[in-house]
């Protein structure tokens, strides 16, 4: 669950550095994950700010968002953000939008659209900030989603399959698809590449 960083002008500085602001997703219900993970479920989302001057980090707010935003990035030019909420279950997974408030860190969810697959982990923007990618790692998907102008997403475009196979839930081994994320290649600008965990290959 990478954290999502931004630094911004709105946010206090006490010197000439800025501060950055850190956002982190963390579990809500672990009954519905592929896995059994340690710890407590939680709010689901939390900010931290990073005082450079003093080498610290300090939480400014958790906001309660279900079920378990796993991953989160944000908009290359607004103050919204969209995470993937990580299940199992027969309801399945989801792309959340979520305005924040630079100055608090809080995040309001304002739109939830269907992936269409089960344990979303990752997302990845086309080279023109046009579409978003999401990666669903139990099902071996992935879902394209068209984005406007205002940052909103439409419904899902297109769901790829990589393989209609199925999933023992211990058995991630050879033979068995198991993808992760999908990285757009920077040179190129064109060429996605989707690493396979369980068949050791990195399909493009």
């Amino acid at each position: 669950m990478p954290p999502s960083a931004l630094t911004n002008k709105d946010i206090p500085v006490s010197s000439g550095l800025p501060k950055t602001l850190f956002l982190l997703g963390g579990y809500t219900d672990k009954s519905v994950l592929a896995h059994n993970p340690g710890g407590e479920e939680g709010e689901g989302f939390y900010s931290v700010i990073f005082d450079p001057e003093l080498g610290k980090l300090k939480q400014l707010k958790s906001s309660k968002i279900e079920p378990n935003p796993a991953f989160i990035m944000k908009h290359p030019a607004l103050d919204l953000v969209y995470m993937t909420t990580e299940v199992i279950n027969d309801s399945g997974s989801e792309v959340l939008t979520g305005a924040l408030n630079r100055s608090s860190g809080q995040v309001t969810v304002i739109d939830r659209k269907k992936v269409h697959g089960r344990s979303t982990c990752h997302l990845e923007w086309d080279s023109g900030y046009k579409h978003l990618i999401a990666v669903s790692y139990w099902d071996s998907k992935l879902t394209t989603f068209a984005v406007s102008e205002d940052g909103s997403l439409e419904d899902a475009f297109q769901v790829f399959i990589l393989y209609i196979q199925i999933r023992h839930f211990f058995l991630h081994s050879d033979g068995i698809e198991f993808i992760s994320t999908v990285n757009l290649d920077p040179f190129s600008g064109k060429i996605f590449l989707v690493p396979d965990l369980g068949r050791d290959q990195l399909y493009v």
